[in-house]
């Protein structure tokens, strides 16, 4: 209940409220690549990097223990933030985070996903529109995603084409925050194709990020997310084989 009782007290905030809004809006282009690791059945090393030019840059890594239905990650990022009022990506924030993720089938073509996600923020302190070097702001952050997918039938090559609808709401809490306990809202439809180790995504998503007291912009973006996941095992087997070719 309480997740549900958040994500209603925010969206109240932002959608119901009475007072003014100010609301830019523009285009955008977001690019990530990620890699899954596997070392063995249960556990594996998750890698992310995210580029959105004037937004942010990411770069995220964390372990990951699979279960029979979902997973559990832990980790750390290093993120590349603009300066408010600026479009230049120099500001540093430190990340310590962890998630839980459910993968629910619904039958063999379709599935919903439920993550939450939790983000330390530490981000460079900024003083009268400057960065302030070695002092940082901490708040926490949770993240709320649900995603719908629908597989299609596989190609002749046994690929897997697929649609997906996605919601994510990001929500702050912590001494620092004041007005925007509200973060952003996202909200994707993606395709794609799922081939054996690698899945392709290109999409549109809506971001809607609360940038002051009541000023918030509208992201229009283009999505291009690449997903490759490699089985260290087997490449380990592989390479002790040619080791003993030698």
């Amino acid at each position: 209940m309480r997740p549900a009782l958040v994500i209603g007290f925010c969206c109240a905030c932002v959608l119901a409220s009475g007072q003014p809004k100010e609301v830019t809006s523009g285009p955008q282009f977001w690019v990530g690549y990620m890699t899954s690791i596997q070392f063995s059945e249960k556990w594996s090393w998750w890698n992310d990097f995210h580029f959105v030019p004037t937004a942010f840059g990411v770069v995220r890594t964390g372990a990951t223990r699979s279960f029979a239905k979902g997973s559990a990650t832990a980790g750390f990022a290093r993120l590349w933030l603009p300066t408010p009022g600026t479009e230049v990506l120099n500001r540093w924030e430190w990340r310590p985070w962890g998630q839980v993720q459910f993968v629910l089938p619904i039958d063999s073509r379709h599935s919903f996903t439920h993550r939450i996600r939790y983000d330390a923020r530490f981000r460079q302190e900024v003083s009268f529109g400057q960065l302030v070097e070695n002092a940082y702001t901490f708040n926490h952050r949770v993240r709320f995603l649900t995603s719908f997918r629908r597989n299609m039938p596989p190609t002749n090559q046994g690929w897997i084409p697929f649609v997906s609808l996605n919601n994510e709401l990001l929500v702050n809490f912590g001494r620092t925050i004041t007005y925007n306990t509200f973060d952003q809202n996202r909200v994707s439809v993606m395709g794609g194709l799922q081939m054996r180790r690698m899945q392709v995504q290109l999409g549109y998503m809506h971001r809607y990020v609360q940038t002051g007291e009541r000023q918030f912009r509208a992201a229009h973006t283009l999505v291009v997310w690449i997903t490759h996941r490699i089985n260290a095992r087997q490449l380990l087997q592989q390479h002790g084989h040619e080791m003993d070719g030698e």
